[in-house]
């Protein structure tokens, strides 16, 4: 049985995603409603927390078969609960589809320091050191 997960944080960049999962997935921008995405204290990756009217962006890597969720499990490890959710996409045609998805959410809210987590800033300052840290080779 295959799922579509939601990421939010560093496996939105396909250099850590390649990474991991074994072949190539489609993916989409969607967005995580009820949720807010800040930095975890000491680290340069996200968490989320849930808090109403909050809403959180990301991709959704679609039709992820058991095998490499269970690579994605090890990989987030205990810091992370997966959970399921429903995210929302938008068609070519302009409309709003919501779709069942499996997302990591950071299992201690105490631990995310409060502060927007700012992915572009990731991607300029940290994402090099980041993969070379944390992603391992297949």
């Amino acid at each position: 049985m295959s799922r579509h997960v939601f990421t939010y944080g560093s496996l939105m960049f396909p250099e850590v995603w390649a990474q991991l999962v074994a072949r190539p997935r489609a993916s989409v921008a969607a967005c995580l409603a009820d949720h807010v995405r800040e930095g975890v204290r000491g680290q340069r990756y996200p968490g989320i927390r849930r808090e109403p009217g909050a809403q959180t962006l990301g991709r959704l890597y679609l039709d992820i078969d058991e095998k490499d969720l269970a690579k994605l499990d090890r990989f987030e490890g205990e810091e992370y609960l997966r959970e399921s959710v429903v995210v929302t996409i938008a068609t070519e045609d302009g409309r709003r589809l919501d779709l069942p998805a499996e997302v990591y959410r950071y299992a201690d809210a105490a631990g995310l320091d409060g502060e927007p987590w700012d992915a572009a800033r990731f991607a300029r300052e940290s994402a090099a050191s980041f993969y070379r840290e944390h992603a391992p080779v297949r």
